[in-house]
């Protein structure tokens, strides 16, 4: 963009600064114009600085200059040289091409060449010698730096003092760092030259001052011509907005008048947004058919002061490639060590490379928002015509465009994703695992860096190729240790699957060796009844044996007395029919004995297998047993030797059991608080068992006999409290008050009856309620 003003109707720059052919609606200045024109009188050397978006490239161009070119300076020498610049990404090139626009019209890029190769060898000697031969007796020269700040990241590129930089990035930030200082001197050696009419006026944000210091001579030049930029009264306000509407012979209504001033109060950017909203809403108030005066209406149908910027911005970018556009965008904006979004500018070349698209569609994005007088974006030679830089009008536009607030957040989470698998891979850090590993996938997979890109931030040459090394790495890494978790949990399956069967066929032995074991404990404890009234029936069957009265039809009337009710006699003779009709008394007897045995149990074998674990009480066993024996279903046939012989060899372990059993009587076990200092006599039926309270149990066991036992309370969270009492008189005995006292957690407890074996006779949980 050039300071070559254009005959326009709208009487506002917008998002620009003004310009010399604008200092006609240039209005609310003249006070610290006169200010400006004072120190640069006394000084030579003027740095005018303020924060962003109070007006200080206005002032000077639109404000300073004009007088200038007036005669309100000096009475010597009237006329007046202004060489226009900015420090961008080549210092000295950039004062070489302004002071050859000064000395030549239509001065070519050789020109130029000249004037930085004399600015290089022979420094402010050569320069000032230059401008002596041009100046001539009649003329000043004013050099303007505008946005002198960008000398400060032309001398940082490449990261700050603490950055560790490869040979070729070292070697460039110390050329540039050389070439900083250089300039900065030679704009201070001019301004001291008293015997030449050399004027210095740099613009530059508050923001930089505390970094002045890394150049010599430049805080003392500072300390003596600063103008820090003042902001507007309400009345300079009042004639910024109404100024330029009455300079057009039109009208602003005085409610838009009021509610602009109290709408802008002390916000940030707000000339330069009140210049844009009051663009857009001369334009509004134009295409309205520009009757009566700019009301309301028309201000908010542009958008106001918090929607202009960023209505114009959305319009812009409708019919463009979102995408491409976000790119370039991207490109040009960064942020700083503060976490400030801040403007950075970008040759074409760089553009075309990140957003991997052509010179042309970068020209037409760029050529989109400066047209139509939104001037968003702009470019300058830069000490390359060949290869011009973009920039950004303001950075105010970053802060009033919602989308380009969340590109620019986006770019510095790329940024700082990309530093941190650069710095982790350098460092011989350990590989990334998830979820750190993910994110740093899906931001690849999404952002899809290239090196184009990652040259912007990288601080050596192979800083991308490190960063991309480290993070396929980290993803080979996990997926070989995804591979290894599924080997190794497919292997664990297959063993659980093996320990799962084994613990089958274990279980279905054990279930064996419970029903015959069962089978055996009943057989035997109903052999004794048996034995009574096979004793009767052997007798009698001996007298009438004696007696000569036994032949086969009694023996087989004897045998179905015996028999199973439901089977008919033919049944039983099918079976047993082939009996010897010379049957002796002594295989008689034996066959009776094992017939008796056998009613009643044989049912036994199958329902024996609920008492296959331990963990059931011995009184519920007892009471199944009593049922099987109230119900008893005889059976007869040719297995009946085996079965008996079978459950013969398991007698002893299940008498063994019955003899080693206990029975809680009273049906439960009672936990409840204490009273005082001691557990209860009896507690009430209903547990109310609360955490933190001490609890107290109590239940009467009887043993059978036996003289030993343990109670095991089972806290949650805890250790297991034990209880074991001997002692015990007769087949019963009560164990009152105090057995196990303790304060529980909330949650569940369990409490265990264990015999002298280590069998468990009873369980029972107590849910503990959580306090209050």
């Amino acid at each position: 963009m050039s300071d070559l003003g254009a005959q326009r109707d709208n009487p506002y720059v917008g998002l620009r600064p003004f310009f010399f052919e604008d200092s006609g609606y240039f209005f609310g200045r003249d006070q610290q114009t006169a200010q400006l024109l004072e120190t640069l009188h006394k000084e030579r050397f003027l740095a005018v600085v303020g924060s962003s978006g109070c007006g200080k490239s206005s002032l000077v161009r639109a404000g300073l200059i004009p007088m200038l070119l007036g005669g309100f300076l000096t009475q010597e020498r009237l006329q007046w040289a202004i060489a226009r610049m900015k420090p961008g990404d080549a210092p000295a090139a950039n004062l070489a091409s302004a002071l050859a626009d000064v000395q030549k019209e239509g001065a070519t890029q050789d020109d130029a060449a000249a004037i930085e190769e004399v600015i290089r060898e022979e420094h402010a000697a050569g320069v000032a010698s230059l401008l002596e031969r041009y100046l001539g007796t009649d003329k000043n020269v004013l050099i303007l730096v505008d946005q002198f700040e960008e000398i400060f990241a032309f001398r940082k590129s490449g990261g700050d003092d603490n950055t560790v930089l490869g040979k070729a990035k070292w070697k460039e930030r110390a050329r540039r760092r050389a070439e900083a200082a250089e300039f900065v001197d030679l704009l201070l050696r001019l301004s001291e030259r008293r015997d030449l009419p050399i004027y210095i006026v740099l613009t530059m944000r508050t923001d930089f001052l505390g970094d002045c210091d890394v150049f010599y001579g430049l805080p003392e030049a500072m300390n003596r011509g600063r103008y820090l930029v003042p902001r507007l009264t309400r009345q300079q306000l009042r004639e910024a907005i109404h100024g330029p509407v009455l300079l057009k012979r039109e009208k602003i209504a005085p409610r838009l008048l009021d509610r602009l001033l109290n709408e802008l109060g002390d916000r940030s950017d707000r000339l330069p947004v009140l210049q844009h909203a009051l663009l857009r809403t001369w334009d509004t108030w134009s295409a309205d058919g520009g009757v009566g005066p700019l009301d309301i209406v028309h201000f908010d149908k542009a958008g106001g002061l918090d929607g202009a910027l960023s209505q114009d911005a959305k319009g812009a970018l409708e019919g463009l490639d979102r995408a491409l556009t976000e790119r370039i965008f991207k490109c040009l904006t960064d942020t700083d060590t503060n976490e400030r979004r801040v403007r950075r500018p970008a040759r074409i070349s760089e553009l075309m490379a990140v957003c991997e698209t052509d010179r042309a569609e970068v020209e037409r994005i760029v050529t989109r928002f400066n047209e139509d007088n939104r001037n968003f974006l702009f470019t300058s030679p830069d000490g390359n015509p060949d290869d011009p830089r973009v920039d950004m009008a303001h950075e105010s536009l970053i802060r009033q465009w919602d989308d380009l607030r969340g590109w620019v957040d986006e770019e510095r989470m790329s940024r700082d994703q990309f530093l941190e698998l650069v710095e982790r891979g350098r460092g011989a850090r350990a590989l990334l695992q998830d979820p750190d590993l993910q994110i740093a996938l899906d931001w690849f997979e999404l952002s899809k860096p290239t090196r184009d890109w990652a040259r912007r931030y990288e601080r050596q040459e192979d800083d991308f190729d490190v960063a991309l090394a480290y993070l396929n790495e980290s993803k080979e890494e996990a997926e070989a240790e995804a591979k290894r978790e599924r080997e190794l949990a497919e292997k664990e399956k297959r063993l659980a699957l093996e320990e799962r069967e084994r613990l089958k066929k274990e279980s279905e032995r054990r279930r064996k060796r419970a029903v015959l074991s069962g089978l055996l404990a009943v057989v035997f404890g109903a052999i004794a009844i048996a034995a009574l009234v096979l004793s009767w029936r052997l007798n009698e069957a001996r007298e009438e044996i004696v007696a000569g009265q036994v032949s086969l039809s009694t023996s087989e009337n004897l045998l179905s007395a015996w028999a199973d009710a439901e089977k008919s006699d033919r049944e039983f003779m099918d079976l047993y029919g082939d009996i010897p009709d010379s049957i002796d008394v002594k295989r008689s007897s034996v066959w009776l004995q094992r017939m008796s045995l056998l009613q009643g149990w044989h049912g036994l074998v199958d329902s024996v297998a609920t008492f296959e674990t331990l963990e059931v009480s011995v009184p519920e066993k007892i009471s199944q047993w009593q049922r099987l024996l109230s119900d008893r279903t005889p059976r007869t046939g040719p297995d009946t030797d085996q079965i008996i012989a079978t459950a013969a060899r398991k007698v002893d372990s299940l008498q063994q059991i019955l003899d080693d059993s206990f029975a809680i009587w009273e049906g439960s076990l009672i936990a409840s608080a204490p009273v005082r200092n001691s557990c209860p006599g009896r507690a009430p039926s209903e547990n109310n068992v609360v955490a933190g309270e001490d609890i107290c149990v109590w239940f009467e066991a009887n043993v059978g006999g036996r003289g030993s036992g343990r109670v095991v309370w089972s806290q949650p969270g805890g250790a297991d409290l034990t209880r074991t009492f001997t002692g015990l008189v007769g087949r019963s005995y009560s164990y009152g008050p105090g057995l196990i006292r303790a304060s529980l957690s909330a949650g569940e407890t369990e409490v265990r009856v264990l015999n002298e074996r280590g069998n468990i006779v009873f369980r029972q949980v107590v849910s503990v309620a959580p306090g209050s």
